[in-house]
C-alpha cells in the first residue's frame, strides 16, 4: 500500500514538472526567441521581453518552492529511521505539493489561452 502511494505520488510529480518544462519551452520559443527584423529591434519587443522576464523568474521562483518539498520527503521516505506516521504525513505534504504545482500549470495555460484570444 505504502509503495503504491509512494509511486503514484512520484508520477505525479514526474508529470507535471514535464508539463511545466513544455510550457517553459513553448513560452521562451513563443515570446522570447522571435527572430527580429534586421537593424533596430521594435520598441514593443523590448518591453515585452522586459515584462517577460520578471514574470519567468517568478514562475521558477513558484516552481522551486513545491519541488524543494517534494525532494525532502522523498528524502524522509527513504530513511530507514523515520516512523510509519512520519511518511504517511510526508506523502500526505507531498500530494498536496503535487496538487499546487498542478493548479500553478493549469493557472498557466489558461492565461497562455487568454493572451492568444487577446483577452489580457
Amino acid at each position: 500500500m505504502f509503495l503504491l502511494d509512494l509511486r503514484l505520488v512520484l508520477f505525479a510529480a514526474l508529470l507535471i514538472l514535464i508539463a511545466a518544462a513544455l510550457l517553459a519551452v513553448w513560452f521562451d520559443r513563443c515570446y522570447l526567441r522571435k527572430s527580429p527584423p534586421r537593424g533596430k529591434l521594435p520598441v514593443e519587443s523590448l518591453s515585452s521581453e522586459s515584462r517577460v522576464r520578471p514574470f519567468l523568474n517568478d514562475l521558477a521562483h513558484e516552481f522551486r518552492t513545491p519541488l524543494a518539498v517534494l525532494l525532502v520527503h522523498l528524502e524522509v521516505l527513504r530513511s530507514p529511521t523515520v516512523p510509519p506516521e512520519t511518511k504517511q504525513e510526508s506523502i500526505r505534504l507531498m500530494q498536496a505539493e503535487a496538487r499546487r504545482m498542478s493548479r500553478m500549470v493549469s493557472n498557466i495555460l489558461e492565461l497562455a489561452e487568454l493572451e492568444t484570444r487577446g483577452l489580457t
